[in-house]
């Protein structure tokens, strides 16, 4: 009786490891799962964002180019209509001067913001490159 004891309660020993093991096993097969579905999102993250900023870049920088070049132009012919009216001894309107120093003023701003996205761009690809 006492041997019949002693082997069942070994055999009982057993099957409780056993199933412990496996609860384990579940355990970390769960956590793997949840893991690579971390890891997942953060690609897809990684990868939505980095269409938004190509868009913000590829939209926004050719409207700041653009709007910088005319600003440039609207100096110089400024300058040379400047120069006109005063050998032909007239003003030039108060409010196409008032105009040139707002345009000058935003072209300053558009030089920063300019900077700013291309910063913001190289920082998103390189905390992405990760991804």
């Amino acid at each position: 009786m006492n041997t019949r004891k002693t082997v069942y309660d070994k055999l009982f020993k057993e099957e409780t490891q056993l199933a412990k093991h496996e609860v384990e096993l579940g355990s970390i097969d769960n956590l793997n799962k949840v893991l690579e579905e971390i890891k997942g999102a953060g690609r897809n993250v990684a990868a939505t964002g980095r269409k938004s900023v190509s868009a913000l870049v590829n939209t926004t920088l050719p409207i700041i180019d653009t709007t910088r070049k005319k600003i440039e132009q609207a100096r110089k012919d400024y300058d040379l209509i400047s120069k006109q009216a005063k050998d032909l001894g007239v003003e030039i309107p108060a409010n196409v001067t008032a105009n040139l120093k707002e345009a000058i003023a935003e072209d300053s701003d558009l030089f920063e913001l300019r900077k700013a996205i291309e910063k913001f761009e190289l920082s998103y690809l390189d905390l992405t490159d990760n991804f």
